[in-house]
């Protein structure tokens, strides 16, 4: 599994992240643009909410992922076609058309793939063993990206200096081409593992009953709402932190990448503890301190300037502290579903959490635009201070302030929703009874 985790990680280095967002900047495009792509793959992840459905034509999780794998890495294998397109045609409009319709129609494919491996995986392995793999599959991920992604960025940024950007695009061209090949070979390690037989209880219940019976759980219902809060808060400022370090800090790929080696190297002691407390039954309490470090990271921007960019450097290592609340998190949702028909709560917890992000990502990247600072039935011109912060919108792109601003009420939303976590139990609730 370790093995699997380390060739997955090492092409989506080359495929998404910021390494498809530099690359989809290099192309001169808009705000909004850029925003779409930014927030799409989890836009169009909620299709694995019928990764179930699936499930009912007898095709095996183990299938289904392997499957679906193959089909998302031949279609983002067209990605690059892009670059040739707008080099022969001209045009960013067209290419970005072409571009945003590859990307969802190859994240919507590994959506199903993504949620019926991590159904397999909990399916394969005992309950008390979760922890366990889960902290061991993120720390095979941070492994394998430490150096790969810094190595990566460097180059980019070499190419970019010496050669400019005719040499980027074959860059981008060769690396995006060999890191869909290297996902595609993360199947190899898991080959012989078994593909258990499908549970009856996916014929004999039916879709939307599958949802009342998870939505009737209160402590479920409460994670749940939890995790969609927190997710919509934390999307945000996924555009907002890309164009911060673009527009105001000035940052090159390899700086974003060193930072990402910061939080890795701080994730791997965490997530082995995280993974080895949540096995012990702690798995609420790793969730909620993970977040209450992980949060405040944020505050670290504010101070953060194009002459003193290091502040990020504690923001990252805070960031860290992710590791323990994503095996919390996931951990405690497996615990309250069934043991083998769980991909529904796990698209639920997931998919439908990313379209809510990627929703308020499109919100960020929105209220960054041009298109509000210069529509004035909107509040183009507000702005206050608090503490001494500083906030308002409708400014120009350099002006730090419209980004403290959403950063600002990120910071907010996600501490609120460390609230909800007050109704889940941490252990699962008792079935409701049945009538004889």
């Amino acid at each position: 599994m370790a093995v699997n985790q380390g060739l997955w990680s090492l092409g989506e280095v080359l495929t998404g992240g910021a390494f498809l967002h530099y690359f989809i900047y290099d192309l001169d495009v808009s705000f909004k643009a850029i925003s779409v792509v930014i927030a799409l793959p989890e836009l169009v992840g909620c299709v694995a909410l019928f990764t179930r459905l699936l499930l009912q034509f007898n095709l095996g999780l183990k299938r289904i992922w392997m499957r679906l794998l193959f089909a998302s890495r031949f279609v983002a294998m067209l990605i690059p076609c892009c670059l040739y397109w707008e080099h022969t045609q001209g045009g960013n409009n067209d290419v970005i058309f072409l571009l945003i319709c590859l990307l969802a129609a190859a994240e919507m494919l590994q959506a199903f793939s993504y949620t019926a491996y991590l159904s397999w995986l909990s399916v394969l392995s005992p309950q008390y063993r979760w922890g366990e793999l889960f902290a061991w599959k993120n720390i095979a991920k941070v492994a394998v990206l430490l150096l790969w992604a810094t190595a990566v960025g460097l180059t980019r940024d070499h190419l970019d200096h010496v050669y400019g950007k005719q040499a980027l695009k074959f860059f981008y061209i060769g690396c995006f081409l060999f890191g869909c090949l290297l996902q595609i070979s993360s199947f190899w390690p898991l080959r012989h593992l078994p593909d258990p037989e499908v549970d009856q209880e996916v014929h004999r219940l039916g879709w939307s009953d599958m949802i009342e019976s998870i939505l009737r759980k209160p402590s479920l219902r409460w994670l749940l709402l939890h995790n969609w809060t927190l997710a919509f808060f934390n999307g945000l400022t996924q555009s907002v932190f890309y164009f911060y370090m673009r527009n105001i800090l000035h940052t090159p790929l390899a700086f974003f990448f060193l930072l990402m080696g910061v939080m890795r190297i701080a994730q791997m002691p965490v997530s082995y503890y995280a993974g080895r407390a949540c096995d012990r039954g702690h798995d609420k309490r790793m969730l909620l301190w993970g977040l209450l470090f992980a949060n405040a990271g944020l505050f670290f921007w504010f101070p953060a300037t194009a002459e003193q960019p290091y502040w990020l450097v504690l923001c990252y290592a805070l960031w860290g502290f992710y590791g323990a609340a994503n095996i919390g998190g996931q951990n405690l949702l497996l615990k309250y579903a069934a043991s083998r028909d769980n991909t529904l709560h796990l698209a639920m917890f997931h998919r439908i959490a990313g379209a809510l992000a990627g929703t308020s990502g499109l919100i960020g990247g929105w209220l960054l635009s041009e298109y509000f600072e210069f529509d004035t039935s909107l509040i183009s011109d507000m702005s206050l201070q608090i503490f001494g912060l500083e906030l308002g919108l409708g400014l120009p792109d350099d002006d730090p302030v419209k980004y403290h601003t959403l950063i600002l009420l990120s910071v907010v939303g996600r501490y609120a929703a460390l609230l909800l976590l007050a109704g889940v139990s941490p252990r699962p609730d008792p079935e409701p009874a049945t009538a004889a």
